[in-house]
């Protein structure tokens, strides 16, 4: 992630799961400008999203986070496609359910 998107630090990535089962993927230092900076960088993001029937109705809309679906694997196939990366890296991500990366 963090080379991902040119310019925008990245120290910590974290996959979520809220309360009602949505996970999404949490970027520090600064979740919001990663997500909008990442939308800029990749506008297939919005496209690929019609691929799942997992994710939430309406988040994909707002343009400052990141989009929010009920399956973990669902999450991650679509962010190894919006960036273009092999499946094997697939399986690197999938190691456990509390997938972190620290820089």
């Amino acid at each position: 992630m963090s080379r991902a998107v040119p310019g925008v630090k990245v120290t910590f990535v974290e996959i979520l799961k809220e309360p009602d089962g949505a996970y999404w993927i949490h970027v520090t230092p600064d979740h919001i400008r990663f997500w909008r900076r990442f939308k800029c960088a990749y506008p297939q993001w919005r496209q690929e999203l019609s691929r799942y029937e997992s994710v939430l109705d309406g988040v994909e809309v707002d343009y400052k986070v990141c989009p929010e679906f009920f399956k973990r694997g669902e999450l991650i196939d679509w962010l190894l496609t919006v960036l273009g990366l092999p499946k094997g890296v697939r399986n690197l991500l999938q190691i456990h359910e509390g997938c972190v990366y620290n820089d």
